[in-house]
């Protein structure tokens, strides 16, 4: 069979990939490994085989930096056959935003998903978005905690309650913690890199937060309060700003944000008039929003997580 390096032309894109042998659940035989993904097309669905010597070959292989950098992609479908997504497969994609992994006996390499921002969904077993896949696609970009793609883990109760463990952890973290890429300019440049990283590191904190408490699958009470507490002192009026902020830099017209605000404490009377003044003369519906609030008695709105600790 012909292990050299080969092409094959799909519609507006290119697979460049070659045949190895490989040992699988007790058998000798041939897999394909995609080595490369050349094109300008947002959306690729990679086929099951590849016809090698006129046999199928099945692709079991997503190759080291198959898609590196490629900031044409927006969604990725791999099919059921593919075991193994090798290390930086999709890393530096900036625009990928969904992956979906049809399989469920799979495991990944290094950094895979490395620096890619806008990945919000990875979806396993289906296309389907949920509350897992939203989890799943932040997982390598903030929490760090690779060992959460285990393939035979995903989807369990416990899976949900390691996710939970990792963000608490890393809310835990000082902001400054990992904090080596110190600048050889003056003490002015090293301090201003350096509350930069702060203020980003509290923004991923803020956005994993809200993501979780919209993605509320098997979180516990306590738990929840936790992330809550977080959001209520990281919001307008406070030292750090940085739950207002992600709602105002990035959802000012999803209303489920400022919902999840609220009833996390971060929407009160002594803050209500500097969040109206921040989003302008736009956002209407937000805005109708907050001052409904204002015509409440809101420092005595029920607060969920006090409800908790009653039962």
């Amino acid at each position: 069979m012909n292990t050299m390096d080969n092409i094959l032309i799909l519609e507006n894109y290119q697979l460049h990939y070659y045949i190895e042998k490989c040992f699988y659940k007790g058998e000798i035989g041939f897999r394909a490994v995609i080595e490369k993904v050349k094109g300008t097309v947002n959306s690729i669905i990679i086929p099951d085989t590849i016809m090698a010597d006129e046999k199928p070959v099945p692709v079991m292989t997503i190759g080291k930096k198959a898609f590196l950098g490629n900031n044409h992609i927006v969604e990725v479908t791999l099919p059921e056959t593919v075991t193994f997504i090798d290390n930086w497969a999709f890393a530096q994609c900036d625009n990928l935003k969904k992956v979906t992994i049809l399989g469920k006996d799979f495991s990944f390499g290094k950094d895979v998903f490395n620096d890619c921002h806008n990945l919000r969904h990875i979806c396993v077993g289906s296309n389907r978005e949920n509350s897992l896949s939203a989890l799943l696609g932040t997982g390598f970009n903030y929490l760090k905690a690779e060992w959460l793609f285990m393939a035979e883990n995903i989807g369990k109760i416990e899976w949900f309650s390691k996710w939970d463990n990792e963000l608490l952890k890393y809310l835990s973290q000082n902001d400054d913690e990992d904090y080596g890429n110190q600048m050889l300019g003056g003490e002015e440049d090293i301090n201003k890199n350096a509350l930069s990283y702060v203020l980003e590191k509290k923004k991923n904190k803020a956005r994993l937060c809200f993501l979780r408490l919209m993605n509320k699958d098997y979180i516990l009470a306590d738990t929840e309060k936790q992330i809550a507490d977080y959001l209520k002192n990281h919001t307008k009026g406070c030292s750090w700003e940085t739950g207002w902020q992600i709602i105002l830099e990035e959802y000012p017209d999803q209303l489920a944000y400022y919902e999840i605000l609220n009833l996390a404490g971060g929407i009160n009377d002594d803050n209500l008039d500097g969040l109206l003044k921040d989003l302008g003369d736009k956002h209407l519906e937000a805005k109708t929003y907050l001052i409904s609030l204002g015509h409440k008695e809101i420092k005595g709105l029920v607060n969920v997580f006090d409800e908790y600790a009653l039962d």
